[in-house]
């Protein structure tokens, strides 16, 4: 009868002590921080009262899995000017009709499931500028027959150099003719004399453009176009 008892209370033992691990796996592990890189998609350079549009995502395969952005707030020249909590969390601003050099600052909030909210920052320069030229054609006409040559030129900083190359790793300038690139430079200002030979007759694109990227640790991380077009008549 005692070696009974001895072996109860050892059983017993054994599920007092289950009972007690059981309890303490079942601890709930602390939130994390989670990784976040962004890609934010917007305009280096605008006109005075033209609208700003930005929006930014996250790269799902250099973030941690399940994370997301929840909140956006941002702000111009210091000052908070929106705050969006949908996606695609874009913001649409229209720039004062002055020229100068302003700064986009964008605060994401992220978080998901086993993360804990947690605050990025991103920063910005946009330049208000009424130096962008945008393309010019001559001889300044629509309507172009095949045989013709057009002389094309855009400007981008004209009269404001300084501000070309600032803070950006690459940039380009490019004519496209129907979506077929005809030229492009690393400088302000590109010109290019295109023949039309063999065109169908019809309506073209001429699209002038410029576009810049920057890079961190051999890594994109940012950048923009802006551009015009023109559309152009090709006669029999």
């Amino acid at each position: 009868m005692k070696n009974f008892i001895k072996l109860l209370l050892f059983v017993c033992g054994l599920l007092t002590a289950s009972c007690s691990n059981d309890e303490e796996s079942g601890d709930v592990a602390s939130p994390k921080t989670p990784k976040a890189t962004f890609y934010v998609n917007y305009q280096p350079v605008v006109r005075p009262n033209e609208m700003l549009i930005v929006t930014p995502s996250i790269y799902a395969s250099e973030s941690s899995e399940g994370c997301s952005i929840k909140k956006v707030d941002y702000y111009w020249d210091d000052m908070l000017i929106e705050s969006s909590t949908k996606q695609p969390f874009t913001f649409s601003h229209r720039v004062e009709n002055t020229n100068g050099l302003h700064k986009l600052v964008l605060l994401l909030n992220v978080g998901g499931t086993g993360y804990k909210d947690s605050l990025y920052t991103k920063r910005y320069d946009i330049e208000v500028s009424n130096y962008w030229r945008g393309g010019v054609i001559e001889p300044n006409k629509t309507e172009f027959k095949n045989g013709e040559t057009i002389h094309l030129k855009t400007y981008w900083f004209e009269g404001d150099p300084l501000n070309w190359n600032k803070g950006w790793d690459k940039h380009k300038t490019r004519i496209y003719w129907d979506r077929y690139l005809l030229s492009e430079t690393n400088e302000s200002i590109l010109e290019y004399d295109f023949k039309l030979f063999g065109e169908l007759p019809g309506e073209h694109t001429l699209l002038f453009e410029y576009t810049i990227e920057t890079y961190q640790d051999g890594r994109y991380i940012g950048g923009g176009s802006s551009g015009s077009q023109r559309i152009i008549y090709v006669s029999k």
